[in-house]
């Protein structure tokens, strides 16, 4: 233990004339990455997270469990600076900052495990130092540019947050590590360790998945540790404190903000909030029995490593993990017990994950946000494995130095090169316009005061965009999935004062799915005729089946017009009028979203327009399209109104980024193309059967245009429906 303590002073005199050095490739290797992650960023909201975590930020509100509140604080922060820009593109650039200072942190903890007990001269020298650096920065820039750290640092979600505490973690382990192994007790830093795994909570919390094993090589490598009351108290301590920090969502829950996911105000909804109540419950730890064969799941979270790290071809795919052994070995020699313990968090991260989240085979979410923290430790091991590789060429191979250290350099500088060539384009989002138009085309072209109803998770980009932009606050933009939960119900009847509907606490607190059997509801109608255009002899709009894993739409059967259908100048509504609505799932139950529309179209009166991006099963035969929403009108059987639909198709919709191959184009994206599609559809249809045939073909040809089959893929209903148009 003597030696050591004297090697580590040794060491830490010795070191001071590189620093500079040493900052120096540090900050290029941050300004590299975020230079990247900047032009590559998106320049608003996008879909899903995309959305709802900038307007969790903006509005200081509390996003779904487990809410990120550290994330929020951040953002809200940042979303302050006066930069000349929108608040969604600053929390973006934000996230590649933060993404970037993961990658620098990951280089300097990398060059500091090459240099951990290591002591020989040509280390020391300016020229290795230099050489083994630019080593480390190409390991560390490989792994910046890797599919899922890229991803996730040119958009505001915790993703980029959660590889920036990964390392933090990791960092604050190995200083404590080197303490205790040096013989000089340090619970200070055993306190920092575990407030951060407890800080973790605040984050995303997959970095707590490495806790245990921390615990169990503490455990293996050095047991005495268990013995000493101090460190269980500081232990303790330091996990309980960052946990604590999570209480902060309680006050920040009592004021009301415009997101309030749960609204976790009381104790007991911040317990329901944290267990995650709304999704299942018991903190979702479901392990047994596997939702999917071990074997496949072992095989998602491969392909999305394969994804990252070695999906180039040919002798590119195994360099990584060569330099990723090499890395290993190189720990391995240094400090073979802080090697065990680095693996040991490794395969809690990775195979960790694999049996925790439990995954169900076709998941369509994206899983690769849960294993980064597996990710980063492979980038942190590249590091070890490039910049020892470098100084071992300089040196081993002195008499043919210069040869051998060029080679060296073009193989290692050249892996982040080829990252860059593989991804820049597949994830560029700095033209994805995608969740921005779907939001603002929907907003821009609803009647004034209406009600929108949006579908799933799409619910974030209008409202997050309607919030951001403070776009047509006459507008009340609801969700469908959320009207199933009382607190989101309680929320929306606190935030808008003239929802046509209310419930009493009792009735709110008794809200469950009900028995119910087909039943017709008859409505006073109270609305303007020039909200709802009725037309006059009624033809049909074609039936629609929902596909209820992506919400997006296939045709059933072709709109017809069999006699003329015009538009009644002086067209009245009918005094009532009457819907039927059967139960909401066989069996005869109704849902308690549903009960809560039922309830808003008898209170409503047809006085707002109330518009669903995705047709309820039970008011089809009451909608009428017009392009990405459907109005519910007091008309059975409407037929399409097709100048307001080509109107908004043609006219005022924003529909970019589809025909163009450079945007990436997510599960979202699709779906959205595809409902698309289906309106072009609906809309080359109708002038088919109006005998229309050059109206039907320039429809069709913008509709293959604007939105192509082969990037798109609609399913194959869709696809054989607009193949046959105008025949």
């Amino acid at each position: 233990m003597t030696g050591s303590s004297s090697s580590y002073n040794t060491y830490g005199e010795n070191r001071k004339p590189e620093v500079w050095i040493r900052r120096l490739f540090m900050l290029t290797v941050a300004l590299v990455a975020f230079i990247v992650y900047a032009l590559t960023t998106y320049r608003n909201i996008d879909w899903w997270f995309g959305a709802s975590y900038t307007l969790t930020a903006v509005t200081f509100g509390v996003h779904s469990p487990p809410g990120s509140l550290v994330l929020t604080i951040l953002g809200w922060i940042v979303a302050q600076l006066p930069l000349g820009i929108s608040k969604a593109f600053t929390l973006n650039l934000f996230s590649g900052a933060i993404g970037a200072a993961a990658c620098c942190l990951v280089a300097l903890l990398g060059s500091k495990l090459i240099r951990h007990r290591d002591y020989s001269a040509h280390v020391r020298s300016g020229v290795a130092t230099t050489v083994t650096l630019i080593g480390a920065a190409a390991g560390s820039l490989f792994f910046a540019f890797s599919d899922t750290m890229w991803r996730y640092s040119i958009i505001f979600m915790p993703y980029a947050l959660t590889a920036l505490f990964t390392v933090i973690i990791l960092w604050a382990i190995f200083a404590w590590w080197r303490r205790e192994a040096a013989g000089a007790r340090s619970d200070s830093r055993l306190f920092l360790v575990m407030l951060l795994f407890g800080l973790d909570l605040s984050i995303h919390r997959t970095n707590m998945l490495m806790l245990p094993g921390f615990l169990l090589w503490v455990l293996i490598c050095l047991p005495s540790i268990y013995r000493r009351g101090r460190s269980w108290a500081a232990g303790t301590a330091g996990l309980f404190a960052g946990l604590a920090f999570h209480l902060l969502i309680i006050p920040m829950a009592a004021r009301d903000p415009a997101l309030n996911f749960g609204d976790p105000s009381t104790w007991r909804r911040f317990y329901e909030y944290v267990s995650l109540q709304q999704y299942g419950g018991s903190w979702l730890v479901n392990m047994w029995p596997r939702n999917a064969s071990f074997l496949y799941q072992l095989k998602s979270y491969f392909g999305d490593f394969r994804n990252n790290f070695i999906s180039y071809g040919g002798f590119f795919s195994y360099l990584p993990l060569v330099l990723f052994h090499v890395g290993m070995v190189a720990l391995g020699r240094r400090d073979g017990k802080l090697l065990y313990g680095i693996l040991i968090m490794f395969l809690c991260a990775s195979l960790g994950a694999v049996v925790f989240f439990n995954v169900p085979e076709g998941y369509i979410f994206p899983m690769d946000r849960h294993y980064i923290p597996s990710f980063v430790i492979f980038g942190l091991f590249l590091v070890i494995g490039t910049g020892s590789m470098m100084r071992s060429v300089m040196g081993r191979f002195v008499r043919i130095r210069l040869l051998a250290v060029p080679i060296a350099l073009i193989l290692v500088l050249s892996m982040p090169v080829k990252q860059v060539m593989r991804n820049y384009d597949r994830l560029d989002g700095s033209e994805s316009f995608f969740g921005y138009d779907f939001a603002h085309n929907i907003l821009s072209t609803v009647q004034p005061g209406a009600i929108v109803i949006v579908q799933g998770d799409n619910y974030w980009a209008v409202r997050g965009l309607q919030v951001l932009e403070d776009m047509r606050p006459d507008v009340t933009v609801l969700s469908t999935s959320l009207l199933n939960a009382k607190w989101y119900i309680e929320q929306i009847m606190e935030s808008y004062d003239d929802l046509p509907f209310s419930f009493t606490e009792e009735e709110l607190e008794g809200l469950e799915p009900a028995p119910w059997q087909d039943t017709t509801i008859v409505t006073q109608v109270e609305g303007d005729p020039e909200i709802y255009q009725l037309w006059g002899n009624i033809g049909g709009q074609g039936g629609l089946e929902t596909d209820e894993a992506t919400g997006t739409e296939a045709v059933e059967s072709t709109p017809t017009a069999t006699e003329p259908a015009e538009l009644c100048e002086d067209a009245t509504l009918p005094d009532s009028f009457a819907i039927a609505v059967p139960p909401s799932r066989s069996g005869g139950v109704l849902l308690v979203g549903d009960q809560v529309l039922v309830r808003m179209i008898e209170k409503n009166r047809w006085r707002r327009p109330i518009y669903f991006t995705i047709p309820p099963g039970c008011l089809r035969d009451y909608l009428r399209m017009e392009g990405l929403v459907w109005l519910l009108v007091p008309q059975y059987s409407t037929v399409l109104n097709a100048d307001l639909l080509r109107d908004n198709l043609l006219e005022r919709y924003s529909i970019r980024g589809y025909s163009d191959v450079s945007p990436p184009v997510s599960i979202y994206t699709k779906g959205n193309g595809m409902n698309l599609q289906i309106a072009f559809y609906y809309l080359a249809a109708y002038e088919a059967e109006r005998g229309d045939t050059t109206a039907c073909r320039e429809t069709a040809e913008m509709l293959n245009e604007l939105l192509p089959l082969d990037l798109i893929e609609p399913q194959p209903s869709v696809r054989d429906a607009i193949e046959r148009l105008c025949q």
